[in-house]
């Protein structure tokens, strides 16, 4: 049975509802870890699990990512060698083994932060009823399990109608401004480290970042809609709102939890892509950072000082950061290295010269340019379609209008 449409008074608040949960989510202020540690604990309670081994916080996802590789190793090393708690040196033999491992991504002194918790938490590790080290829990999937069955009980409260209505207006929304934000975790050197055991489709709900769509989604039916649910969900649904509320990215292991900071900047440009022409578009408190041009990340030498030249970005072998290489460098300067065709030049400078150019390394594909220049004098190259055959129509696509539209009878 569908539940009834939403009334005006809670349609009026969608817009509202999805801004507020985007600002949540783009959030820079650092993370309440306190917050954070109890809400996640609370998600393993109601899972019947016990609680994770390790708690690891870090200041980026990239310092947790190495925190919860070193805290598996230790945890599987030890287990295998020992029956009761080690040494210390015996503890640093094994810490230093793992950091060797995994820890080349972090700098020293984040390193030695990672390694200063897991040393703290594992010397005083409780003891199994045998007198023996702790064995790993295995039923990882319960934590996901749990999920699976808010979903449901979620979905089918709803019904259709709404939950297309408020997953396009709300959900949608605030994933498209935030998923950005933690994209980058794929693009990172080591990339192994995100997708060891992690997959695909569960990554959904291992993060706390992407808590946030959820709880714009979850939280608008229970706060503004009010629908009645059951305790069980209700206590999910306050745990992914605490989550999303308190802290950067989650990974609820079994045997590691760690949990991340907040980004301390984030840039963007006029789309909400991430974007910084002088520096890092996200940097965190750690000193993790990572630079994208319009959305693409990019090496940070190209907007710290060192530009790519216009030979080697030619040679580029990742098509997205080459399109990015040459907008950085500029297309005129490219254009000169490609010894690009003129197909069609207006009398008018403001409408321009439509050039054609080759690229290497694309199949012999050609591709189309506009050379304008502005009402100031500037010149500027942009790509065009390939469909366009004059600088007339070129210019009119760039307006998202028609040639005819776009030449006026008399200029003023």
């Amino acid at each position: 049975m569908k539940t009834a449409k939403l009334v005006p008074e809670q349609s009026a608040r969608l817009d509202e509802w999805a801004e507020k949960w985007i600002q949540i989510g783009q959030s820079t202020e650092p993370a309440d870890f306190g917050q954070a540690i109890e809400a996640a604990l609370k998600g393993y309670e109601l899972a019947n699990l016990a609680s994770p081994m390790l708690v690891l916080h870090a200041g980026s996802p990239l310092s947790a990512m190495i925190g919860r590789r070193v805290g598996m190793h230790c945890l599987r090393e030890l287990k295998k060698m020992y029956s009761d708690h080690p040494s210390d040196a015996i503890l640093d033999n094994i810490l230093n083994q793992a950091c060797s491992a995994y820890g080349g991504h972090v700098s020293q002194e984040v390193l030695n932060q990672i390694t200063k918790q897991i040393h703290d938490q594992l010397r005083y590790q409780n003891l199994d009823q045998n007198g023996g080290y702790p064995s790993a829990q295995v039923n990882d999937r319960a934590l996901d399990h749990v999920w699976r069955q808010v979903w449901t009980c979620v979905l089918d409260k709803i019904g259709e109608y709404v939950d297309d209505h408020v997953w396009n207006r709300v959900l949608e929304r605030v994933w498209h401004r935030v998923s950005n934000q933690f994209s980058y975790l794929f693009e990172i050197q080591g990339r192994d480290l995100v997708w060891d055991q992690v997959g695909d489709l569960r990554i959904f709900r291992r993060f706390a970042a992407t808590d946030v769509p959820v709880a714009s989604f979850f939280t608008f039916f229970r706060d503004v809609v009010r629908l009645a649910f059951d305790d069980s969900v209700l206590e999910q649904i306050r745990i992914a709102e605490k989550l999303a509320m308190s802290c950067g990215f989650v990974w609820r292991h079994a045997n590691v939890l760690a949990i991340a900071d907040r980004p301390e900047q984030i840039h963007r440009d006029a789309e909400g892509r991430l974007h910084n022409d002088r520096g890092p578009s996200i940097s965190f408190r750690d000193g993790w950072c990572l630079y994208h041009w319009h959305g693409v990340n990019i090496p940070g030498a190209w907007v710290t000082g060192r530009p790519p030249s216009a030979k080697n970005v030619l040679s580029w072998r990742n098509i997205e950061q080459r399109r990015a290489a040459c907008e950085i460098v500029g297309w005129k300067n490219i254009l000169g290295r490609l010894k690009a065709k003129v197909i069609d030049e207006d009398a008018d400078p403001e409408i321009g010269i439509l050039f054609e150019a080759k690229f290497p390394g694309r199949g012999g594909r050609r591709e189309r340019f506009l050379q304008v220049r502005c009402g100031t004098g500037r010149e500027f190259v942009l790509p065009v379609p390939p469909h366009v055959n004059t600088a007339l129509e070129a210019n009119a696509w760039t307006w998202d209008i028609e040639d005819y539209e776009y030449r006026p009878e008399v200029r003023t």
